[in-house]
């Protein structure tokens, strides 16, 4: 029996169960269980293994595919070595087992990519892995229980996480760091407002997790988040990076393009030693997912011009009809209040997540003096020349100076990405204050509108008050005559 005394872990903990020989890194009362994550990764300070196991069964449930199909990039000593291929559950289970030596790699899963209006096959919502094979994957490269937890439970609302240690088998330093990017895309639709109305998102609009219809801009914005792991070794300089992708299969030039890029990127390195820090992984993402919010924000900003304009012709109207388009105005107005707010959270979370790799990435400075580093006033004293002499071969010579350009690169790419993080998110509030401008002009127009209808049927009012008053004058001068002539008469009769 389970006591506070002697916690044991439940039958069907998400954690790989050593065996009986095994040095006590575990409760000896832990059960037997089927493995899912290792143990280097389970952290119970901040984890409680039950939570992840109910969350983890939900996902693989209701996110897991029963085949494998996803996309991966390796590259062992030199970036000209780089090689991408799709992984089935055969060859994912090969490169789990072979244990190889890499300077680079990333696996990126995602949902099914629907490409040329090929017919799809089933469950095409659901990510491209069998629950297998994403347990073996998380369990060969010690991923933390936490960003498992988070990557579950994606819907939420989570912060990020940042692991430094010392690794066993190099024996040098390694960091780890990963995050749930918040991304919001526009696709073109054309399709009226009472068609987004039937599925239930489109009638939940007001709802900021779900998508919006902008009609007048003709896009969707949805939102979608990129689940990104990444982890570097400064004694190899190994880098491992797990992309998991959780948009829309349909828009698959979306979720294509960064992985696009780190090919590229490699590509133009030559045959350089693949030595380098996983930062241009994270410029390629972020700048491209700040892009995305760009756009998004000016196809709203397309829209409040529609909306101010459609005022603008209202106001001059009196007819009947001005009252039901106030209405409507005043709804879609609201909506896009709903969702502005909710973008100014996420993108105060990519901020969060921008200055936290750009802090880790002024950490793994290179040793270089001053003169070697423009303006940077951190150096630690270390000549690089000296440094340069110390490699074996030309190639290690020249991957070091590669090294220092390709930080300094970095450096300055982060520095330009929050900048301009930075202007989108101003935009977005200035968005937020033209619709409280535009609402306070509706609101002030319809009331003008109200008084204006007030104002008429009010007289209206006074002239039937008159009519009144003349009809009940008339009225008296009848029943006067009829009862000075009605006597005479009735006299005559008799």
């Amino acid at each position: 029996m389970e006591t506070a005394s002697s916690p044991s872990m439940p039958q069907n903990s998400p954690f790989p169960q050593p065996s009986p020989q095994s040095s006590g890194l575990l409760h000896p009362n832990y059960v037997p269980g089927p493995a899912t994550f290792s143990l280097p990764g389970y952290e119970p300070e901040l984890d409680y293994a039950k939570d992840v196991s109910r969350a983890w069964k939900e996902f693989e449930k209701n996110e897991l595919y029963k085949e494998t199909d996803i996309y991966t990039l390796r590259c062992s000593r030199k970036w000209s070595d780089s090689q991408d291929t799709r992984l089935n559950d055969k060859l994912l289970n090969y490169i789990i087992k072979k244990n190889e030596k890499l300077a680079f790699e990333l696996f990126s899963i995602s949902r099914y990519l629907v490409k040329n209006q090929e017919p799809l096959p089933p469950e095409p919502k659901k990510l491209r892995i069998t629950s297998k094979g994403l347990r073996s994957l998380l369990s060969k490269y010690d991923i933390p229980s936490a960003f498992t937890s988070a990557v579950c439970r994606h819907y939420q609302t989570c912060g990020t996480g940042l692991r430094e240690r010392i690794d066993i088998k190099s024996s040098g330093s390694v960091w780890e760091y990963w995050c749930l990017i918040p991304v919001r895309v526009q696709v073109r639709c054309k399709d009226d407002a009472h068609v987004h109305a039937k599925s239930t998102a489109g009638s939940n609009q007001m709802d900021p997790f779900h998508y919006i219809h902008l009609p007048d801009s003709h896009v969707d914005v949805r939102g979608s988040r990129i689940a990104l792991f990444t982890r570097h070794d400064c004694g190899t300089g190994s880098t491992f990076v797990l992309v998991i992708n959780f948009s829309d299969g349909r828009w698959f030039d979306i979720i294509e393009e960064p992985l696009k890029r780190i090919e590229d990127t490699i590509n133009s390195r030559g045959s350089g030693i693949a030595h380098a820090e996983p930062a241009f992984v994270h410029l390629i993402f972020l700048s491209g997912v700040i892009r995305w919010w760009n756009n998004v924000l000016l196809s709203f900003n397309q829209q409040l011009i529609e909306c101010e304009k459609k005022l603008q012709e209202v106001m001059d109207m009196s007819d009947d009809n001005s009252t039901n388009i106030y209405a409507e105005l005043n709804k879609s107005l609201h909506v896009m209040a709903a969702h502005l707010h909710r973008y100014s959270s996420e993108l105060g979370q990519l901020e969060g997540i921008l200055l936290e790799l750009q802090e880790q990435h002024k950490k793994s400075r290179p040793a270089v003096n001053d003169k070697d580093v423009p303006g940077d006033n951190t150096a630690n004293g270390i000549d690089l020349l000296d440094d340069m002499d110390k490699r074996s071969t030309i190639d290690e010579r020249k991957s070091g100076c590669e090294s220092i350009e390709e930080w300094r690169r970095a450096r300055n790419g982060f520095a330009q990405l929050l900048s301009q993080l930075r202007a989108v998110s101003i935009s977005g509030r200035e968005l937020e204050s033209k619709i409280q401008n535009i609402v306070a002009l509706l609101f002030n127009n319809s009331t003008h509108q109200e008084a204006k209808i007030s104002r008429t049927v009010a007289m209206q009012s006074y002239e039937l008050t008159q009519k009144m008053g003349e009809d009940s004058i008339a009225m008296k001068t009848i029943a006067i005559l009829t009862m000075f002539f009605l006597p005479g008469t009735s006299y005559a009769v008799g």
